[in-house]
């Protein structure tokens, strides 16, 4: 069977979100983290409103979490699902990179949209604030 286009995207896409997933949970932290994880973590348990402006998905996708993944504390699975959604920011980044770039081959484009997954993972904020709650 011949890969073609949208496979190979596929696969492009989904080795991204993997690896950069990993590359952030390496570093995400134990436990809680300085400044909103203690009081987005009580958000997500009692399911409450945070300070402004309230964050009203986060809770309800973390609480999902928190059912669904019995590992570890409370804290580490926010953590996770912290480096989840960032890890599906930078495949998403990746996937507008494809579609919007112009140009003949398809080489610059698999590379633009590298680069530019990785500048975002590395970005000395996201590394951060990216893989905390």
């Amino acid at each position: 069977m011949v890969p073609t286009r949208l496979n190979s995207q596929r696969i492009f896409l989904s080795s991204l979100f993997l690896t950069s997933f990993f590359f952030l949970l390496r570093g995400a932290p134990s436990s809680f983290f300085w400044l909103d994880s203690p009081e987005l973590t009580t958000q997500a348990v009692t399911l409450g409103i945070a300070h402004n402006p309230g964050y009203p998905l986060y809770p309800l996708f973390s609480k999902g979490l928190l059912l669904l993944l019995p590992l570890g504390s409370l804290a580490f699975r926010l953590n996770i699902l912290a480096c989840l959604i960032n890890s599906g920011a930078a495949a998403l980044l990746a996937l507008w990179v494809l579609k919007f770039t112009p140009g003949e081959s398809r080489g610059s484009q698999w590379a633009g949209a590298f680069v530019a997954a990785g500048l975002y993972l590395t970005a000395p904020v996201n590394l951060e604030q990216g893989r905390v709650a």
